[in-house]
C-alpha cells in the first residue's frame, strides 16, 4: 500500500504537470505570440544567405516529398502491406526489449551492509564497522563515511550500515556499478560477517529492502521449504547476474530446548501448561507489582537471572511446583538441552515464508524474474509457493497500469478527435499514426540499450498525444481543400506540400528538448534518459511513416465511404399515354 501510494503520486504529480505545461503554452501561443509578433517582426525586403539556403533544401524536400506521396496514392496496396510489414518487425523487435522498474542509477552514493553472527555484542559490531570505514575513506574519489551500528527496521546490533559519499560523477573515471563491484572484491572483513553494497534509491519498492530481487518461497513443511531455498540459493550463486545473494533466514541464534518427559510429569503431577507458564515466567519475566515513587510508576518483572539462563545444567536445577504444592526439580521431568534456532520466523498467507535477496549486475529485473520463474517451475516442489516483493512486484503492476493508461488515453484522444471533426472515420485515420510512434520508441531503447523502464513507459504515453499533431494538420486541411472542390488525391497532394513545414518544425523542436535529457550523464540522470530515447524514436518514425500512411488511409475511407454511402437515386418513370399525356407534351 506504501507504494501504491507513492506511485499513485508519482503518476499524479507527473501528469498534473504536464497537462498545466500543455494548457500555459496554448494560452501564450494564442494572446502573447500573435501580439508580440504584431509588435516586434518586420518585414523582410531581402533574405540572407543562410536563409535562402534553408529555403531551397525544404523545397527540394517538399517537392520530394510530394513525388513520393504521388507514388504511394497510386499504389495504396503495397504502401499498406509495407506498414503492416513494419508492424509486424515492431512485434519481433519487442521480444528484445529487457524490462526493469527503475533503471540503476549513479547518485554518488552507496551502503555498505554488514551483519555479524547473532549474538555479536554491539561493541564488536561497531569495532568491525570502523575498521571498513576506514578501508573505505582510504579509496579514490570517496569524500565521506559515516557508519551506525544497530541497523534495520529491528535495530539489531549485530548489524550495521555504512553511507559512503562519492565526488561527483564528473570528477571520477569510473560508474558507481564499476565501484558497488570493485567494494565487493576488496574490503576485507572477517569470514562470519556478511556484506552487502547496494544503491539508495528513491524508489526501492520494498520498504527497508533496497534489493532489487526479492523472491519470496512459502510451504508447509519447513524442512522442505529450506531445502527449496538452499537450492534457489545456489543456482543463483551460479548465475553472474546475480550479486549479494542472500535470505532473509537467519539460523544460529542460541536457545535452550526444554524436552517434557510427559509420563513423569504426569506421575508427579505437573501439567504441560502450567510447565510452559513457570517456564515463561522465570525465562521472560512476568510482571508482579508495580512501584510507585515521584509521581512515576514502575513496573516489577522477576526472572532467573542470565548466568542461569545460559546455563542448561543450572536450569535444569530450577524447582517447579506441582499440582500438590510440592517442588521437584526440572531436570527430574524434562531434559534442558542448548541448541540454536532462527532469529526469526516470518509468515505470509499463514504460512512459513523466506525471501532471497539479490543485487543485479549487468542483468535485468525482467531477465532475473523470467530466470528464477523458470528455474522454480522445473526444479522446486508444487507445495512451494513463490512469488515476489520489492521492485519486480511493482514491474507487474506498473506494467498493467500502464496498459490501462495507454488504452484509456487512446480512447480519449479519438473522444476529442471526434468532436473535434465531428466524424467517426477522420479521427481513425490521423490515430494511425499511434503504432508507428511505437515502432520508434522500441527501436530507440534497442539502439540506446536502454531498458523498459517506468520512465520509458511514460515516454510512450506522451507519444500519444504527441504524435497525433502531424495527422490532425494533414486531415484538417485536406478537409478544408475538399470543401472548397478539389479531389480527393489532389487535396492530399496538396495538404501533404503544405503542411509539410509545420510538421518538421514541431517535431525538430520537440526533439532538440529532449536530446539533452537523452544525452545528459550527470548524477541521477539515467532515470530520465528512456523516456527522451522513446519520445525522439517515437517522433522521428512516427512523423516519417505518418507523413505516407496517413494521406493513404485517408483516401481509402473516402474511398469506402463514398461507395458505401452512395446515394441511391429511384429509377425512371414509365412514359404516359392518353389524353393528358398528349396535353402534358404540348
Amino acid at each position: 500500500a506504501f507504494m501504491e501510494g507513492i506511485m499513485g503520486r508519482f503518476f499524479y504529480q507527473f501528469g498534473v504537470t504536464v497537462a498545466v505545461a500543455v494548457l500555459i503554452s496554448y494560452l501564450v501561443s494564442m494572446t502573447l505570440t500573435p501580439m508580440l509578433s504584431a509588435r516586434i517582426l518586420k518585414e523582410h525586403q531581402g533574405h540572407g544567405r543562410i536563409s535562402r539556403a534553408i529555403e531551397k533544401v525544404l523545397v527540394a524536400v517538399e517537392t520530394r516529398y510530394r513525388a513520393i506521396l504521388a507514388w504511394m496514392l497510386s499504389h495504396r496496396a503495397v504502401t499498406v502491406g509495407g506498414a503492416v510489414a513494419v508492424l509486424a518487425g515492431t512485434v519481433l523487435l519487442a521480444g528484445l526489449l529487457k524490462f526493469t522498474f527503475i533503471p540503476q542509477q549513479d547518485m554518488s552514493l552507496v551502503k555498505v551492509t554488514l551483519e555479524l553472527p547473532a549474538g555479536t555484542p554491539l561493541g564488536e559490531t561497531q569495532r568491525t564497522l570502523d575498521d571498513l570505514t576506514r578501508q573505505l575513506r582510504a579509496l579514490p574519489g570517496v569524500t565521506s563515511a559515516f557508519s551506525v551500528a544497530g541497523a534495520g527496521a529491528q535495530e539489531e546490533v549485530n548489524k550495521g550500515e555504512i553511507t559512503v559519499n562519492l565526488v561527483p560523477l564528473s570528477g571520477r573515471t569510473y560508474g558507481q556499478q564499476q565501484f558497488k563491484q570493485y567494494l565487493r572484491q576488496t574490503l576485507r572483513v572477517s569470514p562470519a560477517a556478511t556484506l552487502g553494497v547496494q544503491d539508495f534509491n528513491a524508489v526501492a519498492g520494498g520498504g527497508s529492502r533496497a534489493q532489487p530481487v526479492q523472491f519470496n518461497l512459502r510451504g508447509t513443511d519447513w524442512d522442505e521449504l529450506l531445502a527449496a531455498v538452499e537450492k534457489t540459493k545456489a543456482k543463483m550463486r551460479e548465475q553472474p547476474g546475480f550479486v549479494d545473494v542472500d535470505t532473509t533466514y537467519r539460523a544460529g541464534k542460541p536457545q535452550l530446548d526444554v524436552v517434557l518427559d510427559r509420563e513423569r510429569a504426569a506421575a508427579v503431577g505437573v501439567p504441560a501448561a502450567a510447565l510452559g507458564q513457570a517456564l515463561r515466567a522465570l525465562m521472560g519475566g512476568d510482571k508482579v507489582t508495580d512501584f510507585h515513587q515521584g509521581g512515576d510508576t514502575y513496573e516489577i518483572k522477576v526472572k532467573l537471572p542470565d548466568a542461569v539462563l545460559s546455563d542448561p545444567s543450572a536450569l535444569g536445577a530450577v524447582p517447579v511446583r506441582t499440582a500438590a504444592g510440592q517442588l521437584v526439580e526440572l531436570r527430574s521431568i524434562a531434559e534442558v538441552r542448548a541448541s540454536s534456532g532462527p532469529s526469526q520466523i516470518e509468515h505470509q498467507a499463514q504460512l512459513r515464508q523466506v525471501t532471497i535477496l539479490a543485487d543485479l549486475r549487468n542483468y535485468s529485473l525482467g531477465e532475473a524474474q523470467a530466470f528464477l520463474d523458470g528455474f522454480a517451475a522445473k526444479e522446486l516442489p508444487r507445495s512451494v509457493i513463490t512469488d515476489y516483493e520489492g521492485q519486480a512486484r511493482e514491474m507487474k503492476t506498473a506494467g498493467k497500469a500502464f496498459g490501462l493508461a495507454l488504452l484509456l488515453g487512446v480512447v480519449l484522444v479519438y473522444i476529442i478527435l471526434a468532436a473535434q471533426f465531428e466524424s467517426l472515420v477522420h479521427p481513425f485515420t490521423i490515430m494511425m499514426s499511434l503504432p508507428f510512434a511505437v515502432i520508434g520508441g522500441i527501436a530507440g531503447l534497442l539502439i540506446a540499450q536502454q531498458y523498459m523502464s517506468m520512465m520509458a513507459m511514460i515516454g510512450f504515453i506522451m507519444l500519444m498525444g504527441l504524435v497525433t499533431k502531424n495527422g490532425i494538420l494533414l486531415v484538417e486541411f485536406t478537409n478544408q481543400l475538399r470543401e472548397a472542390g478539389r479531389s480527393t488525391r489532389d487535396a492530399l497532394l496538396e495538404a501533404g506540400q503544405v503542411r509539410l513545414r509545420p510538421i518538421l518544425m514541431t517535431t525538430v523542436a520537440m526533439i532538440a528538448g529532449m536530446i539533452p535529457v537523452a544525452l545528459a550523464r550527470g548524477d541521477g540522470a539515467e532515470t530520465r534518459v528512456p523516456m527522451a530515447v522513446a519520445i525522439i524514436g517515437g517522433l522521428i518514425t512516427s512523423t516519417a511513416l505518418t507523413l505516407g500512411i496517413v494521406p493513404v488511409v485517408y483516401s481509402l475511407l473516402d474511398g469506402a465511404r463514398s461507395r458505401l454511402w452512395k446515394p441511391h437515386l429511384p429509377p425512371d418513370p414509365a412514359p404516359a399515354t392518353g389524353p393528358d399525356a398528349q396535353a402534358a407534351a404540348k
